[in-house]
């Protein structure tokens, strides 16, 4: 049961390959966010892999490693770096980047960088404080 017309699917996915998200094409169209999302579903299955999905990640994964790159071009370590130069140096970065961006970067786990960063041996944990 569609109670829509062909055309607003054809303009809800014209709208979704020039690049607006679901979510502005449902605002826009005044449609529910589960209709749009069920047909840009159904055109991603119906088109080969050169979809616009395909296509949107390659630019997702494009810019995270140019991030990483960029990353890598403003620390003055590398991933081959002992452990504490290199979590001195994403302490540097850590609101200009993403936490997932840097650790990839720098291959080093989150757990790792989170523990460095809130129990931190810079008398403000919560052992220090006991």
């Amino acid at each position: 049961m569609n109670k829509y017309p062909e055309t607003v699917k054809q303009e809800a996915l014209t709208y979704y390959e020039s690049g607006i998200n679901a979510n502005k094409i449902s605002e826009t169209l005044s449609i529910s966010k589960s209709t749009v999302y069920k047909w840009i579903k159904e055109w991603n299955n119906a088109v080969p892999n050169n979809s616009g999905l395909y296509l949107k990640q390659l630019e997702n994964k494009v810019k995270r490693l140019e991030g990483i790159v960029e990353i890598l071009q403003s620390v003055d370590c590398t991933a081959n770096s002992p452990l504490s130069e290199k979590l001195a140096a994403l302490e540097q970065l850590q609101g200009k980047y993403s936490v997932h961006m840097l650790c990839e970067a720098l291959k080093v786990t989150r757990g790792t960088f989170y523990n460095f960063i809130l129990r931190n041996k810079r008398n403000n944990t919560w052992y220090s404080k006991r």
